[in-house]
């Protein structure tokens, strides 16, 4: 999944899906690196999104409105 878009809509997904992710779980469902995970996270907070980490080994969306 090399479109940023899509794979952004796709992480959202994800992580709306369960409440805790291991990123490395993250990569591989998205077919991508880690790196990229961490950064496509990255981009989700610029965005406004409220993408919660503990040192991108797990991550979760909160429950609370994050716009």
């Amino acid at each position: 999944m090399s479109d940023t878009t899509s794979r952004a809509l796709a992480l959202l997904n994800l992580l709306q899906t369960h409440r805790h992710w291991p990123g490395t779980e993250l990569a591989s469902r998205l077919g991508v690196t880690e790196r990229t995970v961490r950064r496509d996270v990255d981009r989700l907070r610029e965005l406004g999104y409220r993408v919660e980490s503990v040192s991108y080994t797990h991550l979760t969306l909160p429950t609370t409105p994050y716009v």
